[in-house]
């Protein structure tokens, strides 16, 4: 607007202003003065200016990418600023994406041709979805104050996470408001939390790890749904236990605690475990804070070692196999306390046999 004296943005709609710091008032409009909704390009952002009067490789450092062009290929002669803004744009297209959109002026005596192409840059990451193929991007365009209806749909292609590219195929670039449009343009994100060595189904993949994951979702009134998962791999505490007397205590907190000895489940749920012979015990419990089941596994004693010479030898085998079949009572030859002599602790003091302590 030429006629245009200066402009102020405000984030009131009232009649006076208020000093935010002592909630008091501030400043009032009076005479003709009134506040006005506006339609000008304007809005949080970044932008990049760029003199453009020869061909090459002109990088927009802020809004990311860059402007190419090609030998022999027309050139404004001038200063050229692209805007990337963060809000919608007034009167948005159908299909919009929302990730803002773009202005592009050039001031010179000349304009660009086809043979120039650029390199729309987005924010980090938000053109994944479109470079993993999961749905169609395209461009359209309008005059660089948007008075005028947005263009039909020109397909476009991502070159990567945060950048698509836009040549001569969709008309020259030139002073104009430009936006991205999708079939898949709605966004609905999922945070989430994921406990160590463990595995999430999202869509149709299995996700272990920390990051962005896309999937498509369900057809809406206008478009697809792209379902964003926001994942953060969650961090919880080691798990230990301590041997105390005659039994072993669990630190405070931990829940849902389950124990087992030489592999075999224990009839104990708490965080006090009486003992039940040598071996190695395996407390599993889950974090409060992060939500996490932990497992860790200790041992007491010397496992296998029934005798007490210190080596699991056929003095330890004899004595088990003298006990077979015992299913009360059955003292130490029990070695995973299940309650019987069985074959599971056969097998278990087979792979022990020839251990020292």
């Amino acid at each position: 607007d030429s006629d245009l004296v200066g402009y102020y943005q405000f984030n009131e709609d009232t009649d006076f202003m208020v000093n935010k710091q002592g909630s008091s008032q501030h400043g009032v409009f009076t005479g003709p003065a009134a506040l006005a909704n506006s339609e000008a390009v304007v809005g949080s952002g970044v932008l990049d200016r760029v003199m453009v009067d020869a061909s090459g490789s002109f990088a927009l450092g802020a809004v990311g990418g860059s402007i190419e062009v090609a030998p022999g290929a027309a050139v404004p002669n001038g200063e050229v600023v692209v805007h990337r803004l963060d809000p919608a744009p007034p009167s948005g297209p159908e299909q919009g994406l929302p990730m803002g959109y773009w202005v592009v002026d050039t001031y010179g005596s000349g304009s660009f041709d086809a043979g120039t192409s650029w390199m729309m840059g987005a924010s980090e990451g938000s053109l994944a979805p479109w470079m993993q193929g999961m749905a169609d991007l395209a461009v359209v365009q309008r005059d660089p104050l948007g008075l005028d209806a947005w263009s039909v749909p020109c397909g476009m292609a991502p070159a990567s996470d945060q950048t698509a590219l836009y040549d001569g195929a969709c008309g020259p670039l030139a002073s104009a408001q430009y936006a991205l449009v999708s079939d898949a343009c709605a966004l609905d994100t999922t945070e989430a939390g994921l406990c160590p060595d463990e595995v999430l189904v999202w869509g149709n993949s299995l996700v272990d790890g920390p990051g962005l994951y896309y999937a498509v979702g369900v057809q809406g009134a206008d478009c697809l749904t792209l379902e964003v998962l926001d994942l953060e791999l969650l961090d919880a505490p080691p798990l230990y236990w301590n041997l105390e007397g005659e039994q072993i205590q669990a630190p405070d907190g931990w829940t849902d605690h389950v124990w087992t000895l030489n592999g075999a489940v224990l009839d104990a749920d708490g965080a006090v475990l009486p003992l039940a012979g040598s071996g190695d015990y395996t407390l599993t419990a889950t974090d409060p804070v992060s939500g996490c089941t932990v497992a860790y596994t200790g041992t007491v004693g010397c496992p296998g070692d029934l005798d007490g010479d210190f080596i699991v030898g056929v003095s330890d085998i004899l004595q088990l196999l003298g006990s077979f079949g015992c299913a009360d009572d059955c003292d130490n030859s029990d070695v995973n306390a299940d309650g019987s002599v069985n074959v599971t602790d056969v097998l278990f003091l087979l792979g022990l046999f020839g251990s020292m302590c």
